[in-house]
């Protein structure tokens, strides 16, 4: 228990809900950093920019400086970077992302690679069939992650994932997952901890995406009772989490 030296802090479930911070969530934090306990933010959220999500846990009560997040933006642009991948085609709600795509070339006919995030009720049959022509064009599909569903205002909802299954099998290609649990981004998020895997914790409400992810990375992987945790969804899975908490503020009981 006593090896864990960072966590990679999932935020939507984990952190807040509902549009308000989860109990005892800044008194946690200030004790993470009274213990000089490394932390990053982590969200597969596909709608929000670094400086978005900032101003929006201010909004909440917690002020946060864009080092300490990683968002699924700033992961795609390094995968593209990395890649030698320029132009791409942008989908998505979000409307202030630039800021993490680190000088993408945005196009919107003849695609590189389409960038795939959230659509969420814009999602219709025109949309996703320009982007299967696109596929069968050469354009790689990137998905900023592939989540099965959300927590939205207490309802569970399909989230990214169902769409780029369905992308996949029209085209026959295969996505590359940029988000959460793809161990690039985990990769991505630690980077600067210099620690080994096997000392940092991911903690977060998606077994699958945090836990799982986690793990795969050689990570710790805690899962939280709050936001979208579904105990017969728990029961089901093959996944068997590291710790399993009641919510964030007692993950300092493993300290």
């Amino acid at each position: 228990m006593k090896k864990i030296k960072a966590l990679l802090i999932d935020l939507d479930g984990t952190i807040y809900q509902n549009e308000k911070l989860i109990e005892n969530t800044l008194s946690t934090i200030k004790e993470l950093e009274k213990q000089k306990i490394q932390y990053r933010f982590i969200t597969n959220s596909t709608t929000k920019s670094k400086k978005s999500i900032c101003v929006y846990l201010d909004s909440l009560g917690l002020t946060v400086n864009e080092s300490r997040i990683c968002t699924t933006w700033h992961a795609a642009s390094t995968y593209c970077f990395n890649n030698n991948i320029s132009n791409v085609k942008i989908l998505t709600l979000a409307k202030s992302i630039e800021s993490d795509l680190n000088g993408l070339n945005l196009v919107n006919s003849d695609p590189e690679a389409i960038i795939l995030g959230d659509l969420g009720h814009k999602f219709n049959y025109q949309i996703l069939n320009d982007i299967f022509l696109d596929l069968l064009n050469g354009a790689e599909l990137i998905a900023l992650h592939k989540n099965r569903y959300w927590l939205n205002n207490e309802r569970i909802v399909l989230d990214l994932g169902p769409f780029v299954s369905l992308l996949e099998y029209s085209a026959n290609k295969n996505a590359i997952i940029i988000g959460k649990p793809n161990k690039e981004f985990f990769k991505i998020a630690s980077s600067d901890f210099n620690l080994s895997n096997s000392h940092i914790a991911v903690i977060g409400d998606d077994i699958d995406a945090d836990v799982k992810g986690a793990q795969d990375a050689n990570m710790i992987g805690i899962l939280v009772k709050t936001g979208k945790y579904i105990e017969e969804e728990i029961k089901k899975s093959n996944v068997n989490p590291n710790y399993i908490i009641d919510s964030f503020s007692h993950i300092l009981d493993y300290l």
